[in-house]
């Protein structure tokens, strides 16, 4: 904490939580948007191909 006028090693605390209401109750309720679920089989296959030629680490 090192921010504002107290001291930088006392103070509050917080803890955030980021889930969703539904998430408690039911789960989730949405579609992952990812490059595994996403991207057509030949889309992804070209794309891989590529990966170290476009500078990426495998």
């Amino acid at each position: 904490m090192g921010q504002g006028n107290g001291s930088p090693s006392q103070g509050g605390r917080v803890v955030s939580d980021a889930l969703m209401p539904i998430e408690y109750t039911t789960g989730k309720n949405w579609e992952a948007a990812d490059f595994e679920s996403s991207f057509l089989e030949e889309v992804k296959n070209k794309v891989l191909a590529k990966w170290e030629k476009l500078g990426f680490r495998s």
